[in-house]
C-alpha cells in the first residue's frame, strides 16, 4: 500500500508560531499550507527557494521594512544541481 496516513490527516489543520527577529507580532495568517513553511524558512536564512506551483513565502507576517530590506531571491528548480533527488 503506497498510501500515507496519520493523524494529522483526519485531525484539525494544525498551527504555526512564528516569533523573533522580523515576525510581527499577533499576525494571524490566513490560508496559509504546510508547503508555505519550506519557502519561508529558506527566505529567513537566507537563502533562495524554488518557484514552485505550491508553497509561497508568509511575507506578510514579517516586518515591511525587513521585506524591503531583504528582497525575495528565488530559483527556477533546485533539480539538476545535486541538491534534491530526481
Amino acid at each position: 500500500m503506497d498510501r500515507l496516513y496519520s493523524q494529522h490527516f483526519h485531525g484539525p489543520p494544525g498551527i504555526l508560531l512564528m516569533q523573533g527577529g522580523p515576525v510581527k507580532p499577533g499576525k494571524a495568517l490566513d490560508g496559509a499550507s504546510i508547503y508555505d513553511i519550506y519557502p519561508t524558512v529558506l527566505y529567513l536564512l537566507a537563502c533562495r527557494y524554488p518557484r514552485t506551483p505550491r508553497g509561497r513565502c508568509f511575507l506578510e507576517a514579517l516586518d515591511p521594512d525587513f521585506v524591503q530590506a531583504h528582497p525575495v531571491r528565488t530559483v527556477p528548480s533546485y533539480r539538476g544541481l545535486g541538491l534534491s533527488p530526481d
